[in-house]
């Protein structure tokens, strides 16, 4: 493994309790290292801030004329705005794919606009891009398609098999696999799938979003 790049994120798979446990630990590991290496490469502060927990700074706290930067994030369903700080030394551009700020974490993707922080009207709350993300990233990121997949399948296994009167039509991993967002359209506004969200947590061992979409939305092309 290059010593100056994060590792890939780990694999899941439906497997025995034994082989998902080792699973388990070594996912717990691979996380470590990519925390190591951000903080030893994007001067983390040792004292947790909000920034640390993905909440992001107010736009107000940079200067007007400071560039920020959209980032769309896959099934063009999520974006946010994003700022480079004064010890990033990179050059950002429109189509660039970027290791931002997430949840809590670190997630990965595209650079659609970029403009001065005065153009935003209002407050808003910006993130941190971190780096351009590398080939490694890339290749991470599509077996986490794969995976992506795979997650999508099982859900709509469950769901049938709990009845509920939803239909889910994507899954989207944040990049360093710490939350798993499933989209989904129904025609009740409220929908009791608590007992769904445990079963998919304790296959998949992280924050489960189940997030709801316009119903006449669901034919949408969701990949890039």
């Amino acid at each position: 493994m290059h010593p100056n790049r994060p590792p890939t994120p780990p694999s899941y798979s439906f497997a025995t309790d034994s082989s998902y446990v080792n699973k388990e630990h070594t996912q717990q590991i691979q996380q470590q290292q990519i925390d190591e290496y951000f903080s030893r490469n994007t001067k983390t502060p040792s004292i947790p801030t909000v920034q640390d927990f993905g909440k992001g700074i107010p736009n107000d706290q940079l200067k007007p004329d400071q560039s920020v930067y959209k980032v769309q994030f896959r099934c063009n369903r999520r974006f946010n705005y994003y700022y480079l700080s004064a010890d990033t030394n990179i050059d950002v551009k429109i189509n660039d794919s970027v290791i931002v700020q997430g949840d809590r974490g670190y997630d990965l993707g595209e650079v659609t606009k970029i403009i001065h922080n005065k153009q935003l009207h209002g407050c808003h709350t910006v993130k941190r891009i971190f780096r351009i993300a590398t080939t490694e990233d890339m290749n991470s990121y599509t077996l986490l398609r794969e995976d992506e997949a795979e997650a999508l399948e099982f859900c709509k296994e469950l769901i049938k098999e709990k009845e509920l009167d939803m239909e889910v039509v994507e899954a989207e991993y944040q990049w360093d696999r710490r939350r798993l967002t499933f989209y989904y359209t129904s025609p009740e506004q409220r929908i009791d799938f608590r007992e769904l969200v445990r079963q998919l947590f304790k296959i998949y061992k992280t924050r489960i979003w189940m997030y709801q979409i316009n119903h006449q939305l669901k034919t949408t092309e969701f990949r890039k």
